[in-house]
């Protein structure tokens, strides 16, 4: 399930577990804020408030590394109690990747029943929730792990954030931490994702600023040099306005959405 965290005690966790190790990423993504939990973290187990965004077809400029590239979209289909996530893009050279989720709405917010990808010319992958089974395979290496209650995929995480937040925009303000378990291509991990409070966001097209909630994912373990940045905006149901990612080689992926067509 997604889990409210309060922070102290994940920079208490890091400094009794590496305590020669100190990471700039760490210590500026994390508010030193008081966390206050309140009865939201009380409620975890039973699921906590959540308000899917509109159905919407989303255009984003693409940019890497600062370079304008193709327009990607993302086509989010809220169905009452189920949903389908399918994200278009291009990669320099690599070709066309395709993303797609789907399953259902439960009191947890999205349960995904099946997550796809092709990345340019190679095959397909896959994870399937089983959930009468309770596990998730992994098409990739023929493994399976158990399920947790509010298990995300790499993308329904994203939406999901946004249900979570525009259920009660009051809980995710500035060093509020949310943890998602997430059934990446191969593997189950856990996510953190760091609220820094709202920011003004320039639009790269007519420099209009755009309110938005940023929040910052925490490295997923030691060796974890890939990070993630996501922007969501009121304006736009708390859908995502801004994604950024940054590979551990320093290659820097970036959507701005420029066009939100409801559906």
């Amino acid at each position: 399930m997604t889990k409210l965290i309060n922070i102290e005690e994940i920079k208490q966790s890091k400094q009794s577990k590496q305590p020669k190790q100190s990471t700039q990423s760490d210590s500026s993504l994390i508010n030193d804020s008081t966390t206050k939990l309140g009865n939201a973290e009380q409620g975890a187990d039973q699921g906590q408030d959540f308000r899917l965004p509109p159905s919407a077809l989303l255009s984003y400029a693409s940019f890497v590394n600062g370079n304008p590239n193709q327009i990607a979209q993302i086509n989010w289909l809220n169905l009452g109690d189920a949903y389908q996530i399918k994200v278009t893009l291009t990669v320099p050279f690599l070709g066309d990747y395709i993303f797609s989720s789907s399953g259902k709405v439960d009191r947890y917010g999205l349960a995904p029943d099946f997550y796809e990808e092709i990345r340019g010319s190679k095959g397909a992958r896959n994870i399937e929730f089983a959930r009468q089974a309770n596990s998730i395979k992994y098409s990739v290496n023929g493994q399976a792990s158990d399920l947790p209650k509010g298990t995300q995929d790499r993308f329904s995480v994203l939406f999901q954030l946004a249900s979570l937040v525009g259920g009660n925009p009051q809980i995710d303000g500035s060093g509020i931490a949310r943890e998602i378990p997430i059934a990446e291509i191969d593997k189950l991990s856990q996510w953190i994702f760091v609220s820094q409070g709202d920011e003004e966001v320039s639009d790269p097209a007519d420099a209009k600023k755009i309110k938005a909630r940023y929040f910052v994912r925490l490295p997923r373990d030691e060796g974890d040099k890939r990070k993630l940045e996501v922007w969501l905006a009121e304006e736009h149901h708390w859908l995502p306005l801004k994604i950024v990612q940054t590979e551990p080689n320093g290659r820097v992926f970036e959507l701005f959405l420029i066009k939100r067509q409801d559906t």
